[in-house]
């Protein structure tokens, strides 16, 4: 039930016009347009702009869900000034000329799972989880929000977000895209503002098993580094606004980030310099990767000095085992491995896994099977399983597997980080 912010300064309108992009493939269905109303003092925000542009997208998409084809939805934005207790803030208005709200309904629609009308859900379908998200998103964010509404006539819902971050940032476990938990232990902080370059530099630190995580400007390096505690920095020294060397400067004059290690990653060499500013080390573009990754391990060996937890491979599949194995072992995990769902019952007593990895689909003993047979068992029901598979699952077989496994890796790119991302969140 906790979610993690990463605030930042972005552009307002920028951001709409990003969200109102995304819609347009859903709004052209039913000829609806995007009217965007941003005042000439709305400007900059500082907030979770990903959670920000969630609020966005689901207030418009029921907006659009419930607007009559060929009308408009307005998004509109205006600045508010302080008042009293209230601090500077930004207020963004969806209005519809939809089928609109009646009043006696008003005070439960943000709660979870609730529809107003069981006929309008028939038709317009929805879980009824999304207005009560946005709600928890604002809020988190120190924000308010609120609706007006007329029956036939459509509806405003207006959500306010202080200009300057309020909200509390809440050290908890982050969900990559896959859905897989990463630990906070695995986060490198990424400061570098050319996508090419943060490109590079993300694919390799996925492939050794580490989440990257993207600042594009020194202030907003400052913000992640206090909030988020990364395991270690990289650098660049070119950025906009604020200069890596001022970054360095106050990060390692911060008693919060003065051991953080930071590594230097710049067109300029000038290592010396970043080596007396408190920098650990300085690598030059174009980066020899294997020696950068070598090193980040080095520098992060003393975070995660916990014993690993011992690992059983359950797979029909020699190339499964032969691609895990090494980056599994590389890694500090004891490896005990099984071609069959009966050989891996068997291996089981000797090997005693902390953790299963168990495939599905193999011949004789499924791995549907396989977990039924765990779980029936007193001495093996506690061990963790990992479905690691390539199928596309069913609804039903995802139900069979909720309340047997503790989650499911899908193979394919980077399969073995993302396993090993997995294993760290559950044990």
């Amino acid at each position: 039930g906790k979610m993690e912010i990463f605030p930042e300064q972005f552009q307002v309108r920028a951001a709409i016009e990003s969200v109102g992009q995304v819609m347009k493939g859903l709004s052209a269905r039913k000829s609806i347009t995007f009217e965007i109303d941003v005042a000439d003092d709305v400007d900059l925000l500082e907030t979770d702009q990903a959670k920000f542009k969630q609020i966005l997208y689901n207030l418009l998409s029921n907006a659009v869900k419930f607007s009559p084809p060929e009308c408009t939805v307005t998004i509109r934005a205006r600045h508010v000034d302080a008042m009293g207790t209230m601090p500077e803030s930004i207020s963004i208005a969806v209005i519809d000329r939809g089928i609109g709200i009646a009043k006696e309904h008003l005070d439960v629609i943000f709660d979870e799972f609730r529809q107003v009308d069981a006929t309008a859900s028939r038709q317009y379908g929805g879980t009824g989880l999304g207005l009560s998200l946005v709600k928890k998103f604002v809020e988190l964010q120190g924000g308010s929000i609120e609706v007006t509404s007329t029956p036939g006539e459509g509806s405003t819902f207006t959500f306010t977000m202080p200009v300057h971050f309020q909200g509390a940032t809440i050290p908890s476990p982050i969900v990559s895209a896959d859905g897989t938990v990463v630990p906070p232990g695995n986060r490198v902080l990424v400061v570098e503002d050319d996508d090419v370059a943060y490109g590079a530099i993300s694919t390799y630190l996925v492939s050794g098993g580490y989440v990257p995580i993207r600042a594009r400007r020194g202030d907003e390096a400052l913000t992640l580094a206090r909030t988020m505690k990364p395991l270690a920095l990289t650098l660049d020294i070119v950025l906009p606004g604020m200069e890596g060397w001022e970054v360095l400067r106050k990060l390692k004059a911060e008693e919060g980030t003065a051991s953080l290690p930071v590594i230097i990653i710049s067109m300029i060499d000038n290592r010396e310099l970043g080596l007396a500013f408190g920098a650990d080390d300085y690598f030059t573009k174009p980066v020899d990767w294997p020696r950068l990754m070598k090193r980040l391990r080095e520098l992060t060996a003393h975070a995660d000095s916990s014993p690993k937890p011992r690992l059983l491979l359950i797979d029909d599949d020699v190339a499964v085992h032969e691609m895990l194995e090494p980056e599994l072992t590389r890694n500090g995990y004891e490896l005990e491995t099984a071609l069959s769902g009966a050989e891996g019952l068997e291996r089981i007593e000797r090997a005693k896994p902390d953790v299963i990895i168990l495939d599905l689909s193999m011949p004789g003993m499924t791995g549907f099977q396989v977990a039924a047979r765990l779980k029936e068992r007193e001495a093996t029901a506690r061990i963790p399983i990992l479905v690691f598979t390539a199928r596309d699952l069913s609804e039903s077989e995802r139900d069979q597997l909720r309340t047997g496994v503790n989650g499911i890796v899908m193979k394919g790119s980077a399969a073995g980080a993302r396993l090993i991302s997995a294993i760290q969140a559950i044990s």
